[in-house]
């Protein structure tokens, strides 16, 4: 259900997320809480304001995911996300469009490991 709903809100968006230095707490054996620092640029390609920048193409957001982590049949997986932002700056309309494609990454950038 999560998937699904970011995957329809996001089909129109140009998206660059950034997660910084994470502080990661073990707390026993089978449960660890950490904090990211993040920093989120979202861009509406199709001329739609989202919620959090009324009037605006996008916004550029700085916060921090807090996590909770327990292991399940011997692997760790997150059981708890909430996202945090501090601050929200709107991209203006009046921005020039995304040049995409210019730079794009290849999976062939680094030579395979032997």
């Amino acid at each position: 259900m999560f998937i699904t709903g970011i995957s329809t809100r996001f089909a129109a968006v140009i998206s660059v997320h950034h997660c910084h230095m994470p502080e990661i707490e073990l707390l026993d054996d089978t449960r660890a809480r950490g904090i990211w620092a993040m920093e989120d640029y979202v861009e509406w390609t199709d001329g739609a304001a989202p919620a959090e920048a009324p009037g605006s193409k996008g916004f550029r957001g700085y916060g921090h995911y807090e996590e909770e982590y327990r292991v399940e049949a011997g692997v760790w997986k997150i059981c708890f996300l909430r996202l945090t932002r501090l601050r929200i700056d709107e991209v203006p309309v009046a921005q020039p469009a995304a040049r995409m494609g210019r730079c794009s990454a290849s999976l062939v950038w680094l030579p395979p490991v032997p």
